[in-house]
């Protein structure tokens, strides 16, 4: 009996990943040019799926706790002092993991009463992670998802909010697996509101 089968499908050639990655790229760019919708995020710790991770995650406070070699002033793929002085300046709080002496990547925690006008009304005590930066060379390992859930369980049990812009599934598919959960889908006044050094 003869039973039919499907060819296997021959694995993309270097020309067709080629058109692929360029389909990608077109299509964030186009997206995050014409939606510029966000999804608002709580934190609710029993809804982490994240496992254990051997990253280690330092909360930094002053400028004198990080190495010069993470400010692009040493390093291309870092962020200006500028950035790190404005957010210390506002009261925020750097979440960061370091290896190498470059920074895999970095969250801030602004308090509230700095959120000012946010997408959602927020409680007194939260903490809105905003900025977070993974550098291209240390993308693909689920750092902003750890620095994510870090920081979440360091703000000591205050309500914890992020955003994501709408068109960005592989960033809310990280956040949510360190515990984020979507709780409103909002425009983008709040950046565009402030935007400077952090925007």
């Amino acid at each position: 009996m003869d039973v039919f089968r499907a060819p296997l499908a021959a694995p993309p050639t270097p020309r067709r990943r080629w058109v692929a990655a360029l389909e990608r790229i077109a299509r964030t760019h186009l997206l995050s040019r014409f939606d510029r919708r966000r999804v608002v995020f709580r934190w609710r710790p029993e809804a982490v799926r994240l496992g254990e991770s051997d990253l280690r995650v330092e909360r930094v406070a002053s400028l004198d706790e990080l190495p010069n070699t993470v400010f692009r002033e040493f390093d291309s793929d870092g962020q200006p002092l500028a950035w790190y002085r404005h957010f210390l300046n506002q009261g925020a709080v750097l979440w960061t993991a370091i290896e190498g002496g470059r920074a895999l990547g970095s969250v801030w925690v602004l308090p509230a009463a700095r959120a000012g006008d946010w997408y959602v009304p927020l409680e007194p005590d939260a903490g809105v992670i905003y900025g977070v930066v993974t550098p291209p060379w240390a993308r693909g390992r689920g750092i902003a998802a750890q620095l994510s859930l870090a920081a979440a369980r360091g703000a000591g049990g205050a309500p914890v909010y992020l955003d994501c812009m709408a068109w960005n599934r592989p960033a809310q598919r990280a956040f949510e697996k360190a515990g984020f959960e979507p709780v409103a889908v909002a425009g983008s006044r709040w950046r565009e509101a402030r935007a400077g050094p952090d925007a």
